[in-house]
């Protein structure tokens, strides 16, 4: 009877030695989270809440296998994986991919598939994407939306291939805040894998988006030309219509207009800002080509030579002489 006492006590002491051991293992807290997680290899991310995979098929062996992984924060994020014949082609990754059109967009005989991405971010951004499929997939070609993102397709000429009817979202902030910022809405036509302004087709049909200009004018000087007001916006909406339709001329009588610079210095600051948003249009190249760039002097045959810089001289020049000519007539009919 002494000995089965004496078990029982000395079970009961290692029991409660191996109960304090794990107690205070649990409750020690002299250990933070993040030391906790690495303790015992803990996840530090956010809990998924599901992923979905989709596996879709097209010709010459080529594979797009599209996964999105939500969290339970209500984040997501979406990847679209382009494989042929087993080899990676592309991999596009955005907070969310929704798909546009899947079919022959330009009737060449190539199928197309396009899609748009979107970051999540509120004042940014979308990016639109084109996947030919063709007997060796090339990357999808990859066209920067911003902010306005919405397309439209219609067969405005009747030659049975749709047009787009889109925004190039390229001017953002420029010179004023993100609600006033500048856009141009335009008409282009996909072929053969690149989207092809349509200058005569946008002046004919987006017109009628614009805004009618008062006549008041607007001064910019070389201290608060960062600080314009809503005026400002319509302004450079018509400048950037009639340059986006190529007719030049007319895109700098609405800057000579309707904008006063307070000397030649602010007008120079004005057009190299321009152009340097210009520049990172995927238009830029065409916008320079159908508004005779190419006239500057000295020209050597390549694009790279009228750049932002040498663009914006170019039309300085352009600009004053329209300027010296507005002042001439004015001075006549004072007289």
């Amino acid at each position: 009877m002494k000995w089965v006492l004496v078990f029982i006590i000395v079970a009961v002491s290692i029991q409660l030695f191996v109960f304090q051991i794990v107690h205070d293992e649990t409750i020690d807290s002299d250990l933070n989270l993040s030391e906790l997680q690495a303790k015992y290899d803990l996840d530090a991310g956010t809990a998924s809440s599901g992923a979905d995979s989709e596996e879709v098929y097209f010709p010459y062996g080529i594979n797009l296998d599209k996964y999105t992984h939500e969290n339970k924060d209500l984040s997501r994020h979406t990847k679209y994986t382009f494989t042929q014949n087993g080899k990676e082609v592309d991999v596009i990754e955005d907070y969310d991919i929704s798909d546009i059109y899947d079919g022959d967009m330009d009737k060449d005989g190539v199928r197309e598939m396009i899609f748009k991405t979107y970051s999540g971010g509120v004042h940014c951004c979308s990016d639109l994407y084109i996947a030919r499929f063709t007997r060796e997939m090339k990357k999808p070609l990859k066209i920067p939306l911003n902010n306005l993102d919405a397309i439209k397709f219609k067969d405005l000429d009747g030659d049975g291939i749709q047009e787009w009817i889109m925004y190039d979202d390229q001017y953002s902030y420029f010179l004023t805040c993100f609600a006033c910022s500048p856009y141009v809405k335009i008409v282009a036509t996909y072929k053969e894998g690149k989207l092809i302004l349509r200058p005569k087709l946008t002046k004919k049909h987006m017109a009628d988006d614009l805004e009618k200009l008062s006549a008041a004018r607007i001064s910019l000087s070389e201290r608060g030309y960062l600080h314009v007001t809503q005026a400002f916006t319509p302004v450079m909406n018509h400048f950037l219509y009639h340059f986006y339709s190529g007719d030049t001329d007319k895109a700098l009588g609405v800057i000579d207009q309707y904008l006063i610079f307070e000397g030649r210095g602010v007008k120079l600051l004005f057009l190299k800002a321009l152009f340097e948003s210009m520049s990172e249009s995927y238009f830029w190249d065409q916008l320079r080509k159908i508004n005779r760039l190419y006239e500057v002097n000295g020209f050597d045959g390549s694009l790279e030579y009228y750049d932002a810089d040498t663009v914006s001289a170019y039309l300085f020049e352009k600009l004053e002489l329209l300027k010296s000519k507005r002042d001439k007539s004015t001075h006549e009919k004072e007289k």
